[in-house]
């Protein structure tokens, strides 16, 4: 999860006030418990790579970067997108 947060602080940094990030993967339910396909893809990945699916419930590491979050649609076939937008600044500033 700290690498994530780094890469999530990383594209905050380089995002003009008011852009947006995309996130496309396979992300299981918030609970964790599905569905299926991505749990197996998520068992696949963590043999085979440093890498794992996270649930859509983990959308907090991109808040951790700075990043406002939206909910996650799903494109279909176990993908989905996971949103975020740069706050613009205030009038005031």
């Amino acid at each position: 999860m700290e690498e994530n947060r780094r890469l999530a602080r990383l594209s905050y940094d380089a995002l003009n006030p008011g852009g947006i990030i995309m996130i496309h993967d396979a992300h299981l339910d918030a609970g964790k418990d599905g569905p299926l396909s991505v749990a197996e893809y998520s068992v696949l990945l963590m043999f085979s790579t440093e890498g794992r699916c996270y649930s859509r419930a983990n959308r907090r590491c991109a808040r951790g970067g700075g990043i406002q979050g939206h909910p996650p649609p799903s494109d279909g076939g176990n993908r989905s997108v996971i949103t975020g937008r740069k706050a613009a600044p205030s009038s005031g500033d």
